[in-house]
């Protein structure tokens, strides 16, 4: 499923194709129940932002936000009108007055689309975005400070936290030498600054690195990142921990496959 880093990548990339474009029509396939079947209320308006909440797009049009939700295969995809030609998974073609489209394509339809107002009360109810500057270490104290359960539930709690999936938890949590099924109860102040320090720096390198190549990200363009040539933990069951040479565990915790190394993640 695309992550934070991803999402964030795809936003910048349409803010290029679609802000200060006029939307001429939208045309979904009717096969997906997560996207809406029709769109009259953004035809013939002007992208005025590209922003992103979470793991959430929104395209703005005055008191109305379009919002993306890619799921675990959703992609989007911009091409010339003239040389497109429709997939099967395509479910929604956003047409823009420069001659070009944007494609949602999502094979196994677990992603969003819908026009919503600008209250937003139709997303579920989302924590601090994970890099929006504000998630500082006395931000996680407030956000955490009191919960009863593992920190990795934590991060992945999309109410708690925006924007952290099961990818990302596994390295921030390497990075800030923090155990996954560390109790939230037994934080002190210098893990919630490894932990601040660590959500922003593998955050920022991911999208710097263009993402990681999942099955089925791609950004606007159709490009691939490389920041999977980076991971610590994640995908390395067995092999050796870059800090401490410890081999990497993999274990089911929460229901996830979560990467760590018992030697120096406490």
């Amino acid at each position: 499923m695309p992550e934070l880093p991803e999402v964030e990548i795809v936003r910048r990339n349409l803010i290029a194709w679609t802000r200060d474009r006029a939307i001429t029509n939208v045309a979904a396939s009717g096969r997906h129940r997560g996207v809406e079947s029709a769109f009259p209320s953004i035809l013939g308006r002007r992208v005025e932002e590209v922003s992103r909440l979470g793991k959430y797009l929104l395209l703005h049009f005055g008191t109305q936000r379009l919002v993306i939700h890619l799921g675990m295969s959703g992609r989007l995809l911009s091409h010339d009108v003239e040389t497109y030609v429709t997939g099967p998974h395509d479910h929604v073609e956003i047409f823009t007055d420069d001659g070009r489209l944007v494609a949602f394509q999502d094979h196994r339809r677990f992603g969003r689309m819908f026009v919503s107002e600008m209250d937003l009360s139709a997303l579920p109810p989302l924590g601090p975005d994970a890099m929006h500057g504000n998630l500082t270490p006395a931000r996680l104290n407030e956000v955490l400070s009191g919960r009863r359960g593992k920190l990795k539930a934590a991060l992945l709690n999309q109410s708690v936290i925006s924007g952290i999936g099961n990818m990302y938890a596994c390295e921030i949590l390497w990075s800030s030498h923090l155990a996954p099924d560390r109790s939230i109860l037994t934080l002190h102040v210098a893990d919630y600054e490894n932990l601040a320090h660590s959500i922003s720096d593998v955050l920022h390198q991911a999208i710097a690195a263009g993402g990681a190549t999942l099955e089925d990200y791609r950004g606007t363009s159709g490009a691939m990142g490389n920041f999977d040539l980076s991971f610590a933990v994640y995908g390395r069951h067995g092999k050796a921990c870059p800090r401490c040479r410890s081999p990497i565990s993999a274990e089911t915790l929460m229901g996830r496959i979560t990467y760590w190394c018992r030697g120096c993640q406490r």
